[in-house]
């Protein structure tokens, strides 16, 4: 399939997605993440154990929940697909993997961990496109969802901890 091909599809799969509810498309996003997670912790990966690691759970919480789903929201999702969708406006396709894969790189705790949030980095980017398709601010949108998954895994990493 040519690159223009698979751009079509998946640019009209982003706009049946910017036709969903805002609450929804971040439910969708988190659900799906935490989905896949399971399915890499507890299939295809269950002895993995490399990711980061904080020494309390207010710096876990401040810089897992709080600065780096800002950051990386606006460094990987937003500069990039702006930069690249500025430079070729019909370009999705494009932006989303490279914002996925300089999203993935920035994780490289382990090539299991890249490999996930690359995924993760995926779901994020679609995200981000499907917001802006709604011309709603894509940056708080997809800093709310990927803040609930990493408080998700936050409150995990800590209740595994006392078990």
């Amino acid at each position: 399939m040519c690159i223009h091909t698979a751009n079509r599809y998946y640019n009209n799969f982003i706009n049946r997605l910017g036709r969903q509810k805002t609450t929804m498309l971040i439910l969708y996003t988190v659900g799906i993440d935490v989905l896949i997670t399971l399915i890499f912790s507890l299939i295809l990966f269950p002895s993995h154990t490399a990711g980061p690691v904080h020494t309390s759970i207010i710096e876990g919480f401040f810089i897992a929940v709080l600065l780096s789903p800002f950051i990386e929201t606006l460094l990987f999702q937003h500069l990039v697909i702006k930069f690249i969708l500025n430079k070729k406006a019909t370009a999705t396709l494009v932006s989303c993997m490279v914002s996925a894969t300089l999203f993935a790189i920035s994780h490289y705790y382990s090539w299991q961990y890249i490999l996930k949030t690359f995924i993760s980095g995926l779901l994020f980017a679609s995200l981000y496109l499907a917001i802006r398709h709604k011309r709603q601010n894509p940056v708080i949108i997809v800093f709310i969802a990927h803040a609930i998954y990493n408080c998700i895994g936050l409150i995990v990493d800590i209740v595994s901890a006392y078990l």
